[in-house]
Formats: structure tokens, C-alpha cells, sequence
């Protein structure tokens, strides 16, 4: 059950990705709300790589 709670957070991370790619794509480069964008991607790659790994931990090894 827990493996599947965690893909379904793992998926829900998708539209977040995806919108804040779009407020990059519309952005000018340098400038500071560019920068709080990118911030906020990093930041929700690097909470989707941990939701990953626990993912990873959770299923049984083939």
C-alpha cells in the first residue's frame, strides 16, 4: 500500500514540473523571478528523486 501511495505522489509531481517549465519557457533569462522558477524546479526534482528512492527501497527485489 505504501508503494502505491508513493507513486501516486510521484505522479502528482508531473503537472507541478511541467507548469514551472512553462514559467520558465516564458520568462527573460536573469532575471529574479527566472531565478525563483528555477529554484522551485530544483527543488521539486530533488523531492521527486527522494520519493523515488523511497519507492525504490519499498519494492521487493527481483
Amino acid at each position: 500500500m505504501q508503494a502505491v501511495e508513493l507513486q501516486n505522489k510521484i505522479e502528482s509531481y508531473r503537472p507541478k514540473i511541467a507548469s514551472a517549465k512553462r514559467m520558465l519557457s516564458l520568462m527573460i533569462p536573469n532575471t529574479d523571478m527566472w531565478k525563483v522558477a528555477l529554484r522551485h524546479l530544483y527543488q521539486l526534482t530533488k523531492e521527486l528523486e527522494e520519493l523515488n528512492e523511497r519507492l525504490d527501497r519499498l519494492r521487493p527485489i527481483e
